[in-house]
């Protein structure tokens, strides 16, 4: 996909986008629906899809036509990923607003911005098309109110690997086409993801007693019924027989289950650790920094490793948490 020369400030003139074809069909059928009158497309392409890169050959084109833009997501690490993204693609300037970050530039054609942040500010001038990532949550009244009622004017698009809400609430009447851009099967057929080796565990946990709270598991419930020491023992016992060679995501219930299960592990001699919520961001980096060399071999997690986050070293998942939602299994399995 070459993209166009452009005169604004920050844009890259000339720059040729390598991708795969099924990612430049997914653009041309965007186009096709903005063509036909469409104004908030969603785009739905698998996890290990290259939804990033797929919507960042998109703003490099609009730019191409002077058509500032602007990359929306909801956690630090989406945003460093995409601002990352951009700056491989040849981007000269890539404004990021979220509070109190140093890489804010109002100047630049690109802005990667926090959807907590937007909350707080006033509109951006001249914005006219609008990348929302993870657009399974655009039903919230945060992003209708300070996405799509402040930016009356512009083009959305919406990306996502799972276009459903364990809620149960319709993105219909958020977003005015489906765009399927692939499926597992074709990434796996064509070699640019691999086909999962999944194992079950012999000791499973007993799931009878808990309720079902907004079409998942009561949290109170299932970390009642997931944080036991024999389901810990088993969990590391067999992640020993399986994967102990492979960097590792746990994704556990609770922080209390999260820590018995990493404390587990350090037990076991297995350099592991933990992060959750109000992990602190230096913190966090850090210790993603040490899973992507390997000097961790692994991360349990509370609900921050799950939508957006990419680290290719990371060859296997652990399921601690058990879930009625299938977004949350397909967002949680495709970290690997």
């Amino acid at each position: 996909v070459a993209v166009g020369v452009g005169v604004g400030v920050g844009v890259v003139v000339g720059m040729t986008i390598s991708l795969r074809p099924y990612q430049s069909d997914a653009i041309e059928l965007v186009r096709a629906e903005l063509r036909a009158g469409k104004r908030r497309p969603l785009l739905v392409l698998p996890t290990g899809g290259g939804k990033t890169l797929t919507a960042s050959a998109i703003v490099m084109s609009a730019l191409g036509k002077g058509a500032p833009s602007m990359f929306v997501a909801h956690r630090k690490e989406l945003i460093d990923q995409t601002v990352a993204a951009f700056e491989r693609l040849g981007a000269d300037r890539v404004g990021v607003i979220r509070a109190k970050d140093r890489r804010a530039d109002p100047g630049a054609m690109i802005q990667v911005a926090s959807i907590q942040t937007l909350a707080n500010r006033p509109p951006v001038a001249g914005v006219r098309l609008v990348v929302v990532d993870e657009a399974h949550r655009a039903c919230a009244a945060t992003y209708r109110k300070h996405l799509f009622m402040a930016y009356p004017n512009a083009i959305f698009l919406g990306l996502t690997a799972t276009p459903c809400r364990a809620d149960g609430k319709p993105l219909g009447h958020v977003f005015d086409a489906l765009v399927l851009g692939t499926v597992y099967s074709t990434l796996i057929r064509e070699g640019h993801i691999v086909e999962p080796i999944v194992f079950s565990t012999p000791t499973q946990a007993d799931l009878s007693a808990c309720r079902t709270t907004g079409g998942d598991y009561n949290l109170e419930d299932l970390e009642a019924a997931v944080n036991r020491g024999a389901l810990i023992g088993n969990l590391v016992a067999e992640w020993r027989r399986h994967a102990s060679d492979r960097q590792t995501i746990v994704f556990c219930v609770s922080v209390a289950h999260s820590l018995s299960v990493q404390a587990r592990f350090v037990e076991e001699g297995v350099p592991c650790e933990h992060l959750d919520g109000t992990t602190p961001e230096s913190d966090r980096a850090a210790i993603l920094d040490r899973l992507a060399t390997g000097a961790s071999r692994v991360v349990t997690n509370v609900g921050v490793l799950t939508e957006g986050f990419d680290c290719p070293p990371v060859k296997c998942i652990v399921l601690a948490r058990p879930t009625k939602s299938v977004a949350l299994y397909m967002q949680m399995s495709g970290r690997g």
